[in-house]
């Protein structure tokens, strides 16, 4: 049915004047084009921790929030807009699940450090921690 221009843009006209059904239906059309575009993007160290499933529902989740905004000034056909709201959720897994081990190491030194009553500079580029006249093993045992 994805080939069916007007059939999809029927759905599409549906779905515009606020029948859920519609949007349903046309998300159930190029579920598995999404799912396979994610599966083949999702980054080899996530695969056994991320299902391309979960990522599929938590686009659909952003499709809903979002299609009014397509729905006003739809200026792609609706396969590639949707297609953009996967990525752009893979690219937020990745981000999130691929931080560097350093950046979270800092975090836990800055937190333990704001347990201890230690003033952090957080403005600068990476929080750094005021230490003068602590002792060292105070902060490394917390």
């Amino acid at each position: 049915m994805t080939d069916d221009t007007s059939e999809t843009e029927e759905l599409l006209r549906r779905a515009k004047a606020g029948d859920g059904g519609a949007l349903a239906q046309l998300l159930l059309c190029y579920r598995l084009r999404l799912r396979q575009m994610i599966r083949l993007r999702l980054d080899r160290r996530l695969h056994g921790r991320i299902d391309p499933s979960d990522v599929l529902q938590e686009t659909f989740l952003d499709l809903a929030r979002r299609f009014p905004e397509y729905a006003e000034q739809a200026t792609i056909p609706f396969f590639l807009w949707l297609r953009g709201l996967a990525g752009q959720r893979l690219i937020d897994v990745h981000r999130i699940r691929l931080r560097p081990r350093s950046r979270r190491a800092a975090g836990r030194r800055v937190y333990r450090a704001l347990l201890l009553g230690i003033p952090v500079a957080t403005g600068a580029a990476r929080p750094t921690i005021g230490c003068a006249g602590l002792d060292p093993g105070k902060l490394a045992s917390a």
